[in-house]
């Protein structure tokens, strides 16, 4: 008959080992550009992975009352344990690197770091002193396990080490964002309720199950954070694309107008002025924007290319839902391609409009023209990357983009955004 804990440590030393299992290889899948960190939660899966083996291999090697079974109970006692050591030093050390106010770092310096590492030998030497005495922790001859009158001095590095640790994000708590203070505070105050809860149900493994626990949220944070960098990236990306010869159009525009002009040349100037503000205010953009500054500086693009084409191009803005946000850059190169594919200089004024909607909990966007119909070839446009505002749109808000004929000549564009 199993006891109450063996079963409970069997299934926390199981459900330990998947949740490292799916982190390893989530790191290994999803982080491919920051080579760092994908070492980094690499090597901290691969610890845990070891630990949870071995843990159920000494569970279950300790279920055998067979005295020629000692030896190996004894050796992966200690791997088990050992292998757990470099997890919170490593985690420590991510903390100081990636959010010190202080740069650079040099953890080999840093006072935290050196005093983590130092409680943390000092658990290892306790391990090694285990193997040779009862203190601690010992092994009968029929390989049975015995807690000894100091197993408690084991609980002391890992204690500590995530008390200097939260002390040091209390310390920096200015600098962190809101994201952070929540997922540092939750990443350290799990393990200590685990060395709590250990205490008190003594055997239980909720150290370690803490320890993996928190492992995880900083690397969801992480992967939130990266795909927040590539969103950051193609934002900037799209930003950086204004054709070269739209800026040298625009200008020449602008040049001419100061005779011909001058008060549409300066009318010119500052839309064109607000349409570069708004291409580089999206580059250090992290969350999306309201619509009504989505459609400001959409609107600043269609007037300059209003001069430039004169009146060839009719716009009509039906736009009674503004209070959404959308992902910075999606609407203006949507009215961008409308006017590069629609507009046909031998034909009537191409007409452009641009309605907001909301539907069945959604708001819809739609940007009409008419003209040539969109072909999928155009979507190969680098200066368009209409495949990459769908994206955005999915990745930031769950949102979705359809490209339709328009009836009569001409296309449809649709961005649909859950509330």
């Amino acid at each position: 008959m199993y006891s109450p804990t063996l079963i409970i440590n069997s299934l926390i030393d199981f459900s330990g080992l998947l949740m490292s299992l799916q982190g390893l290889i989530a790191s290994r899948i999803f982080i491919k550009s920051d080579r760092t960190n994908k070492r980094f939660f690499s090597y901290l899966f691969t610890f845990l992975i070891i630990f949870w083996v071995f843990s159920l291999i000494t569970l279950f090697l300790g279920t055998i009352p067979d005295p020629s079974l000692t030896i190996y109970s004894r050796i992966s006692k200690f791997i088990y344990c050992v292998s757990v050591a470099p997890v919170m030093p490593m985690i420590t050390a991510q903390l100081i690197a990636r959010n010190s106010p202080v740069k650079p770092v040099k953890l080999t310096r840093n006072p935290v770091f050196l005093a983590v590492i130092l409680l943390w030998t000092a658990f290892v030497a306790m391990l090694i002193t285990a193997q040779f005495t009862t203190f601690i922790y010992s092994f009968s001859p029929d390989n049975s396990y015995h807690i000894g009158p100091l197993y408690f001095l084991l609980i002391i590095p890992p204690a500590l080490t995530l008390i200097i640790s939260l002390v040091t994000v209390i310390a920096w708590w200015k600098h962190f964002s809101s994201n952070q203070r929540k997922t540092y505070a939750l990443a350290l105050a799990v393990p200590l309720i685990g060395i709590l809860v250990q205490h008190i149900f003594e055997g239980v493994h909720t150290i370690t199950l803490g320890t993996v626990i928190s492992t995880l949220i900083l690397f969801v944070y992480f992967l939130e954070e990266h795909v927040g960098n590539i969103i950051r990236h193609k934002a900037s990306t799209l930003a950086l694309q204004m054709r070269p010869h739209f800026i040298f159009n625009t200008l020449t525009s602008i040049y001419y107008l100061c005779d011909q002009d001058p008060d549409l040349a300066k009318g010119t100037i500052l839309d064109f002025t607000n349409y570069l503000r708004g291409n580089f205010t999206a580059i250090a953009s992290e969350k999306p924007v309201s619509f009504k500054d989505e459609l400001k500086h959409t609107a600043a693009y269609i007037k300059v290319e209003q001069v430039r084409f004169k009146d060839s191009i009719k716009v009509t803005y039906d736009t009674p839902y503004t209070e959404f946000r959308i992902p910075p850059l999606t609407l203006q190169p949507l009215a961008e391609n409308a006017i590069k594919h629609g507009l046909e200089p031998d034909r009537a004024p191409m007409k452009l409009t641009i309605r907001s909607i909301k539907e069945n909990g959604c708001a819809k966007v739609i940007v009409e023209n008419t003209g040539t119909a969109f072909s999928r070839k155009d979507n190969d446009d680098p200066h368009i990357a209409l495949d990459n505002i769908r994206e955005r749109l999915k990745i930031t808000c769950r949102g979705t983009l359809t490209i339709s004929p328009r009836e009569g000549g001409g296309t449809v564009v649709t961005m649909t955004i859950p509330d």
